[in-house]
């Protein structure tokens, strides 16, 4: 049947059909097949140009990709607008695995990576003391917002597109303007890393921020701050606070629901900020310090063994912690290989907490080439009953393993993932301002896709940037304090 033929039979079939029933029909079909559909025939392109076609592909897309869902203001969106917005992870995706081969290429010719052009009308100054450093930064998925993380201030930024001079654009791609939302100073410093969930109605932020004192004497403290960047005027409010008498170097939550999860040394507390009650133990185990969640057991991972813990149950502060047993822990063979290995893992950020299927992913790398030569990856599953067969249930299962190529350098990567139309995103930032992102599958192994692009600023530390592949945009923060947006679709 040639192509012609084919698009006459769908025309036959549907142009029949009331307005109304070709709109429900279309809700059960994704952006990419809206696209192919309406190029059948000009009854299906007429019907596939309705508004709300559009507005529900993009709710579709939102929540399969666990988008912030106040990033876009679809009354104030046109029919191509939303056309775009719900077109962009494919898009994106697409792009970057062909530009892939692509930059195989040029960069085997020696040719310098491409530079993404700025997003933004100028760059946005952030107003801060001669004494404080911007420490982090996370663009929100989606887009559109940003966090921004200082020694002594927390900050939420609207990196919402606006028409030059109020005029339309036609590009599907307005230029960006930084408008401050909402900011707490902190008295404490060394804010160095965050966590980040949206509240359960899905309309606002939850954060989690750890912070060192200044005075050596005083406690450690874990805040929880909640705003709600749609508010008339947003807030940044400090919802829960958490003191820590620790001699630990450095306190890492996880946030987890009503739960923050982290590791004190060897003992591992969890602190449930809603209704302030605790559960801690101590594992007696030389463990590394990262805490892998699932819904109800944190997995630990050593160079000897790898353990799983059963969250106890909690109790309130002035009550002792409830005591462990046996079947709360199973320990398996470490996934690291042992010593003699070298290892690095990723995981999906703390963002998509039980959204999704528990994984983590083992790469093993090539110490002289600093590159990975394998990597294997492993579904996590909670404890079950001490009734039940618990050894076979909550063993890490390998998934598959596969090998990403030599080409593929992932020695720096912060592989913390993003999800893109079911393929994990993670990126990386060298000294001289390059970004490189690379594509892994999130279900079968595929080959991995690895673009690297020439940042025009350089920034003011090697974790002061975020990447969004929903969007195709990456935020970042210059020496001079300044927040830059960077287009990286238009380099794919």
């Amino acid at each position: 049947m040639t192509s012609n033929s084919a698009n006459d039979k769908v025309a036959q079939t549907f142009t029949p059909l009331p307005l109304d029933v070709l709109i429900v029909f279309m809700d059960y079909l994704d952006p990419r097949d809206l696209i192919a559909l309406r190029k059948t025939c000009r009854t299906l392109y007429d019907a596939s140009q309705q508004r709300i076609v559009w507005i529900r592909a993009l709710t579709d897309v939102c929540h399969a990709n666990n988008v912030f869902l106040p990033t876009f203001q679809f009354d104030q969106m046109t029919t191509e607008e939303l056309l775009r917005a719900a077109t962009a992870p494919s898009r994106w995706l697409a792009s970057v695995k062909k530009s892939n081969c692509q930059q195989a290429m040029t960069q085997a010719s020696g040719a310098m990576p491409l530079e993404p052009p700025a997003l933004s009308l100028g760059p946005v100054t952030l107003a801060l003391s001669p004494n404080d450093d911007v420490q982090n930064v996370f663009l929100v998925p989606g887009g559109r917002f940003a966090f921004v993380l200082t020694l002594h201030s927390l900050q939420l930024w609207d990196l919402n597109a606006v028409p030059r001079g109020g005029e339309k654009k036609n590009t599907g791609v307005g230029l960006l303007m930084g408008q401050l939302l909402a900011a707490v100073t902190m008295d404490q410093q060394y804010n160095v890393t965050l966590s980040i969930q949206p509240t359960k109605d899905g309309m606002g932020l939850r954060v989690a921020v750890p912070s060192i004192p200044i005075d050596s004497a005083a406690a450690k403290q874990i805040a929880v701050y909640e705003t709600f960047p749609l508010d008339a005027r947003p807030t940044m409010n400090r919802i829960a606070l958490l003191a820590i008498n620790s001699t630990a170097a450095s306190i890492v939550p996880r946030l987890a629901g009503d739960l923050i999860i982290f590791l004190d040394g060897k003992t591992v507390k969890v602190w449930d900020f809603v209704n302030d009650l605790r559960a801690e133990w101590n594992t007696q185990k030389n463990i590394l310090n990262n805490v892998f969640v699932t819904s109800d057991a944190v997995l630990l991972l050593s160079h000897e063994e790898t353990i799983v813990w059963k969250i106890p149950g909690l109790k309130p502060f002035d009550q002792e912690p409830t005591a462990t047993t046996e079947e709360d822990v199973r320990s398996f063979p470490s996934l690291l290989g042992g010593w003699l290995k070298m290892t690095l893992w990723g995981a999906l950020d703390d963002w998509y907490w039980n959204t999704r299927e528990s994984f983590l992913d083992i790469f093993f790398m090539d110490k002289s080439a600093g590159k990975a030569t394998s990597m294997s990856r492993y579904q996590l599953a909670s404890p079950s009953p001490p009734s039940s067969n618990v050894g076979k249930s909550t063993e890490p299962s390998l998934s598959f393993r596969h090998s990403p190529g030599s080409d593929v350098d992932i020695s720096n990567l912060a592989l913390q993932y993003r999800c893109c139309e079911g393929d994990l995103v993670a990126c990386s930032i060298s000294s001289d301002a390059q970004l490189g992102y690379v594509s892994i599958s999130g279900g079968e192994p595929r080959n991995f896709a690895r673009v690297t692009v020439k940042l025009k600023h350089d920034m003011t530390s090697i974790v002061a940037y975020s990447i969004c592949p929903l969007a195709g945009r990456v935020c970042y923060v210059t020496e001079e304090n300044e927040i830059h947006v960077a287009d990286l679709s238009s380099v794919c």
